[in-house]
This record gives structure tokens, C-alpha cells and sequence, in this order.
């Protein structure tokens, strides 16, 4: 009997197999180009409907296939007779243009499914599952647009006719635990042109895993969510459509921004599923039309009652970029398979990167390839493989893209040696113009440790700085540095404000400088995920550069010897491993960061002994309101310090700074307050786009600080003429931004605006103009 069953399951699968196989897609008539989720009714069954997939195709097994019925959100439908088993439906745009098919009847019904489906994002949303894992596939090509009645564009359509600009693959394993820990494995990479790519194409590079969140980001532009709390009454809903599939309706609904509404909307269409009124497809793009322009499709599959992406697709385009002539345009698919969800998960499973490649993921053999890819490579493609890898060896792309993972970096490699540009280029108002060099040996010499050292001229102050280390890496994500320093540093500039990234704008504001000759042990890891920790011990001899009161007048410096600890904890943030290093993503979640020093009087010749602590909360946050950063600090030291370790109050003003200093009172003078003790917060909220007339798009931001300090003690080596800041400080802000915008080489606008700060309350000056600062906003934006 068993047997006999083993051949009836045989000869059902033969059954199926030699059911005719019907191979669907449909383009548009104009472009060719695939229609993504287009409805297809065959024999005009509406129990034989189903949809395209994100590259417009479909696989349909069934017998006595006579006809199709298509239709598209802004395309006649059509019927189609069926001849063969390969059949491609070109559909035509209807005349009158999509914003208008969207006016019509059933908007109020579209808007009751809006609201069903929003009330159930929660129920949906990827991140709210307990845990997930699968595999993915994931393509990029990039290639010129060619336009018919440019020559420059014909040329270049006639030398790349055969091939695409470049051509990216990648496989990937991820992996997902609620709440928040997440590690994608490239396990494979295969870049054109290069022969070992540390770089990949990944599902999200320019598009959200899902379309659950508030807010779309897309090119650092937040969109508001169709299907976002507030959406009902700054979006216009149109019900085009509706269908049976598997016993469910599927709601088509077009959304576009309301008449007279600004803010930052796309305009789409959703295709909405009754079995739980989830998104079971979607197709979004920016309303405006901008440098840089992006679409982006999602399929979304049914899985053990969870629905989860099964295909994402975006389509890039840059109109006019590397000319007016020739456009740039790329596309992106990623295809997940193998979709567990809620499988047994522990935290020990997952290392502190989110993003993490394979050692060997650059070897994957040709056949592999094959096997993995859910649609053979074209012709082109193909082509394009075979073109550019002979023509990455000729010319040999792998030294460019390592010139490029160091300019990341802030270096430029020279050989067994990378000039440090931090070291070799300074500006501030004590120095003038510092010139000099840093070298530090690299990879090529080493992985485990590196050498360096630096030395650089003062222009204005006529004085050597230089300083030698010895780096290590006692493990993948740590660094163990010993240094000597004969050099500069600014007033007020420890603890937190040490931890800044390189070439800040506020560093060219300084000019009350200490000499300092330092000695430190600088241990930098990071021993769970979201935390990075830092430990240092240093004995310095410092000598203050600057005119300043003193108890004893005999002595010209001082010697400190003293221990910090640095901690960093960024829930959230990602930790991604390309370019040859390891980067931070930004997290929407609050930043704490801590600084604890504790100094040794009498050891090593210490003069002081003290405690320093300081800490900060930051976060920015995208709502459906706009932006909005704040930023938390307080600190307090216990016992007597020189006045360079007091804090100093974050003032950025100066009549020449014409540009707002980030994270800064923009009214306050640099070192003005001293203080011992202090508790300051920043709010500023960014509300968008607040008028749209053509290409006038202006952006309103307010902003407010608050600042308060005391010195409950007289510190030595405190400069001439400080205050405290015993009563508190206030400071109100308002940006008006992309007042004008200039075009930046067809990628994007350098945005000009203005932003005034006023100085108010206990701490304003007699002169009503001096509480007044008036700076450049600038912006950038590829709108």
C-alpha cells in the first residue's frame, strides 16, 4: 500500500509539472518598463484573479487559458488574448494624468479602510514580532538614461549599449529579537569590476524594511506615512479598485497630499488586504519632483497569520547627473526566502555588529550564483560582469575603492602609511593656520597594530606641536593606544567635549589655549551591543597660554595625573561593518553618554585631586509633526581644579562665525561663564516644509535653550573677566531655511537661510543688539 501511495504523490507531481506553465509580465506600452502589482483576471473569472510581482511578472499554472483582463492605477484596462506559454501585456497611460484619476467617488470608504489599516499597524508592523529570521537576495544595477534628442546621450547609449554601469549582488542571513537586536550576514558579495568587494547591496540602503513606521525616510527626508496616525486629514484617498484573492478583498486606493496642505508627502497607491486590513503591496514616491528622485515598491506575504516582505524594488533617478545630457539611474530588488517567524532565539546569538561580512564572501563561485538568484541574469548583465571585471584589473578598481575607504576615514593611504588629515590641517584663532603632517602605518604593514606620529607649525602662534603612539587591537573591536603629545588643547575642551568629530566648526572659534605634554594609556571597546566604553589614565604638564588670575603667582604651570572613563549607550544604533571599517547609523532612540574623571593629587607630581563628572541625553526624533532634537547635559566636580577643567558654558558666538554651530548657544561667548556645577537643555523642532509656491519651499525650525551654572569655589588659573551663571541663561531661536537654493552639480540644493538667536531673561546685555545673532542657515537637500 505504501508504495502504491509513494507512486499516486509521484504522479500527482508529474500532474502538476506538466500542467501548462503560463509566464506573465506586463510593461508599460511607452517605456517598457515593469508594472509592479498589476490586476490580472483570467477568462473572466474573478476566482482566477491574481497579481504581478515587483518586476511585473507572473507564473500562472492552469489549463484553457483564452484571455486576461489588466488593469493598472493611471492604464486603460485592457483584455488580452493569450497565445503561448510566454505572454507580455503592454498597457497603455490613460490621457488624463494620475493626479486626477484619484478625484472621484468612494473617497470616504477609502478613507474608513485607511483608518481600519491604521488602527492595525501595530498587529503588523515586522518589528513588534518576537523574533524572525530569513535569507535574502538582493540586486543593484546602475546605468546612464538615455534621452532620444541628446547628443551626448546617444553617444554614450552606442559604448554602453552591451552592458550596465555596474551591477551589485549580494546573499544575506539576518536575523531579528525583540526589542531591538538585529545582525545581517553578507555571506555573499559580487561587485562588477571589483575582485573583493568589502561593500554590499542590502535591502535597506535606500528604503525602510517596512512601510509600518510614522514617517518614510527617503534621502534624509522624512515622508509622512500614508498610513500614519494624522494621515486621514492631510491625505486624499481614492478607492480604484477592489478584488477577491484567496477569499480576502483587496482594496486598490490611490493617496496623494490634499490640496492646499504642505508638508512632505508621496503619492501611491496601497493595496490593502481585509484579512486583518494589512498592506499587502504598496507603490510610493515623493509627491515633488526633485534632484534625485526615488520610488519604491513592497510585496508583503501571509505567513503563520503574519504578514511579512516578500519583495522590495526601488527605482533611482537622477536626471541630469554626470550632465544635462546623460541621467543616472539604478534599481535595487531584494527577494526573501526562507521566512521563519518567531523561531527560539537568545541574545548570546548576536554580536555587537548589526551588519557583519562573511570572510569568505567574496569567494562564491559562479555556479553558486546561479543557484541562488531567483531570475537568471540578462544578456547585459551578464555582460556586464564579464566587461567590467576585465576592465577592473586593467585599471584597477580595487585601489580606488581603498582610496575611497580611507577618505572615510579621514586619510589618505601613501603606501605602507595613511596621512592622518585630522593631524595635518588645523585652523583656530590662537594657532591661526596649523601646517603639518601626521602619518600612521596601515594594514598593508599590519592588522593587529599600528604606529604614528605627527608634527605641525603654527602660523600665528610660531610654536612646534608633535606626538608619537602605538596602536592595538587586542580584539575585532578594540583598541589599546599609547601616546606622548607636546601640543595644544582648548579651555573647557575635556570630558564630553573631547568626543567630537574632526574639522567641527566650533574648534575654529577657540583661542584661550593650555600648552600641554601628555603621557596616556587609552583602552577603547565595546563590550555589548549599544555600548562603547573608553578608559584612560594620563599624567600631563600643563602650562596655561593665556593671561589669567592665580593664588600663586610663582608657578606657570601645573602637573595633572588622573583616570576617565567614557560610556556611550545608543539603543538602536547600528553598528555596520564596510568600506574596510565599522560604522555608527543614527538611532531614534535617546543617546546617554557619561564622563567620569578622577584626579590624583600627589601622584606623578599631581597637583590636584578631584572628581569630574558630566553626562548628556540626546535624541532626534521624526514624527508625523516634523523633527525634533534635544539635547540633556549636566555636570559637577567635586574638589579643586585649574580653570581649563572648569566647564565653560558651550558658547558659540562670534561676529565672524556667520554659520549656526550645532549643539552650541549661538549668543554666548566662548569661555564667558565658569562654572563647577551646571544643567543646560537644547529643544529645537524642525516643522518642514511650510509653504510650496513652485520652487520656493521654505522650512520653518524654532529653537530654545536654557542654560544654569555656579562656581562654589575660586579655581586657579581662571582667565581675566569670566562670570557664573547662577541664574539662568536663556536663549530663543528661529530658522527660516531654503530661503534659496543653489544647484549642486544636478545631485541635490546647498539650501541658504536665516536663522536669528535672541538673548533674554537675567543674562541679557544692555545693548538690545548685542543679545541678537543673526546666522547663515545652511541646508542640504536633493529637493
Amino acid at each position: 500500500m505504501r508504495y502504491f501511495l509513494l507512486l499516486l504523490s509521484f504522479v500527482a507531481a508529474f500532474q502538476v509539472t506538466a500542467q501548462p506553465t503560463l509566464r506573465v509580465q506586463v510593461k508599460d506600452r511607452e517605456s517598457g518598463e515593469p508594472l509592479a502589482f498589476a490586476h490580472l483576471v483570467f477568462n473572466d473569472n474573478p476566482k482566477m484573479a491574481t497579481l504581478t510581482d515587483v518586476d511585473g511578472r507572473f507564473v500562472y499554472r492552469q489549463q484553457d487559458l483564452q484571455r486576461a483582463t489588466c488593469s493598472y492605477v493611471g492604464y486603460r484596462t485592457e483584455t488580452f488574448a493569450i497565445k503561448g506559454n510566454e505572454v507580455v501585456l503592454f498597457l497603455t497611460r490613460e490621457t488624463q494624468a494620475l493626479e486626477d484619476v484619484y478625484i472621484g467617488p468612494g473617497v470616504s470608504r477609502a478613507t474608513q479602510i485607511i483608518q481600519k489599516t491604521i488602527a492595525n499597524k501595530k498587529k503588523h508592523h515586522p518589528d513588534h514580532l518576537n523574533a524572525v529570521r530569513y535569507k535574502s537576495y538582493n540586486k543593484v544595477t546602475f546605468d546612464f538614461m538615455y534621452y532620444k534628442n541628446k547628443r551626448d546621450s546617444l553617444a554614450v547609449s552606442e559604448k554602453f549599449k552591451n552592458s550596465r554601469l555596474l551591477l551589485m549582488e549580494s546573499l544575506t542571513e539576518r536575523k531579528y529579537m525583540r526589542p531591538g537586536l538585529t545582525e545581517e550576514t553578507i555571506t555573499a558579495t559580487r561587485v562588477s569590476g571589483f575582485e573583493r568587494p568589502d561593500f554590499a547591496a542590502l535591502a535597506t540602503d535606500l528604503q525602510p524594511f517596512s512601510f509600518y513606521e510614522e514617517t518614510i525616510p527617503l534621502f534624509n527626508v522624512h515622508y509622512l506615512n500614508p498610513i500614519a496616525n494624522r494621515s486621514p486629514s492631510k491625505y486624499h484617498y481614492t478607492l480604484t479598485d477592489e478584488y477577491t484573492h484567496d477569499a480576502d478583498t483587496v482594496f486598490v486606493i490611490a493617496f496623494k497630499a490634499k490640496p492646499g496642505k504642505s508638508f512632505d508627502a508621496l503619492k501611491g497607491v496601497l493595496y490593502i488586504n481585509s484579512n486583518g486590513y494589512a498592506v499587502q503591496n504598496v507603490l510610493a514616491e515623493p509627491e515633488v519632483r526633485s534632484k534625485v528622485n526615488i520610488k519604491i515598491q513592497q510585496q508583503y506575504q501571509r505567513i503563520q497569520n503574519h504578514w511579512f516582505p516578500e519583495q522590495l524594488h526601488y527605482t533611482l533617478m537622477v536626471d541630469d547627473y554626470p550632465n544635462p545630457g546623460i541621467g543616472l539611474y539604478s534599481e535595487g530588488k531584494s527577494y526573501l526566502s526562507q521566512v521563519a517567524i518567531n523561531p527560539t532565539l537568545k541574545r548570546s546569538e548576536f554580536s555587537t555588529l548589526a551588519v557583519k561580512l562573511a570572510p569568505s564572501a567574496a569567494k562564491l563561485d559562479t555556479l553558486s550564483w546561479a543557484k541562488q538568484r531567483p531570475i537568471p541574469l540578462s544578456a547585459v548583465e551578464k555582460n556586464t560582469y564579464t566587461t567590467l571585471d576585465s576592465l577592473g584589473k586593467a585599471m584597477h578598481f580595487d585601489r580606488y575603492l581603498s582610496l575611497t575607504e580611507k577618505l572615510l576615514q579621514g586619510r589618505i593611504p601613501l603606501g605602507f602609511v595613511d596621512l592622518d588629515l585630522d593631524k595635518s590641517l588645523k585652523y583656530n584663532q590662537y594657532e591661526g593656520l596649523r601646517l603639518g603632517i601626521g602619518l600612521r602605518t596601515n594594514e598593508r604593514l599590519s592588522n593587529r597594530f599600528a604606529v604614528g606620529g605627527f608634527a605641525g607649525y603654527g602660523t600665528q602662534d610660531t610654536a612646534w606641536k608633535y606626538g608619537a603612539m602605538l596602536q592595538t587591537k587586542p580584539a575585532p573591536q578594540s583598541t589599546l593606544a599609547f601616546s606622548f603629545e607636546h601640543d595644544l588643547t582648548e579651555m573647557g575642551s575635556y570630558g564630553l567635549r573631547s568626543i567630537r568629530n574632526w574639522y567641527a566648526l566650533r574648534d575654529f572659534l577657540g583661542y584661550r589655549y593650555d600648552q600641554v605634554k601628555k603621557y596616556g594609556i587609552d583602552w577603547t571597546f565595546s563590550p555589548v551591543r549599544f555600548v562603547d566604553l573608553s578608559i584612560c589614565i594620563s599624567q600631563s604638564d600643563v602650562v596655561p597660554k593665556y593671561e589669567y588670575l592665580s593664588v600663586d603667582q610663582t608657578h606657570r604651570g601645573y602637573s595633572i595625573t588622573s583616570a576617565s572613563l567614557f560610556l556611550q549607550y545608543a539603543f538602536g544604533q547600528k553598528r555596520v561593518q564596510s568600506f574596510g571599517g565599522i560604522f555608527s547609523t543614527p538611532t531614534d532612540y535617546p543617546v546617554v553618554r557619561a564622563w567620569v574623571e578622577q584626579g590624583f593629587k600627589g601622584a606623578l607630581d599631581s597637583n590636584f585631586g578631584y572628581l569630574r563628572v558630566e553626562g548628556s541625553v540626546s535624541q532626534k526624533f521624526h514624527s508625523a509633526w516634523g523633527t525634533t532634537d534635544y539635547v540633556l547635559s549636566g555636570g559637577y566636580i567635586d574638589g579643586t581644579v585649574p580653570g581649563s577643567r572648569l566647564f565653560t558654558g558651550h558658547g558659540a558666538y562670534d561676529p565672524n562665525m556667520v554659520v549656526v554651530v550645532k549643539d552650541h548657544f549661538q549668543t554666548m561667548r566662548p569661555y564667558e561663564f565658569l562654572s563647577d556645577r551646571f544643567a543646560q537643555c537644547y529643544v529645537s523642532h524642525h516643522f518642514g516644509t511650510v509653504l510650496r509656491r513652485g520652487f520656493f519651499m521654505p522650512e520653518l525650525a524654532l529653537s530654545h535653550r536654557c542654560g544654569w551654572g555656579n562656581l562654589t569655589k575660586m579655581a586657579p588659573y581662571v582667565p581675566f573677566g569670566y562670570k557664573t551663571m547662577d541664574q539662568v541663561y536663556l536663549e530663543a531661536g528661529l530658522q527660516l531655511q531654503n530661503l534659496l537654493k543653489l544647484n549642486v552639480r544636478n545631485l541635490g540644493y546647498l539650501g541658504l537661510g536665516v536663522a536669528g538667536f535672541y538673548r533674554y531673561g537675567a543674562h541679557a546685555l544692555d545693548r538690545t543688539g548685542d543679545n541678537l545673532a543673526v546666522k547663515l542657515a545652511l541646508t542640504y537637500s536633493v529637493r
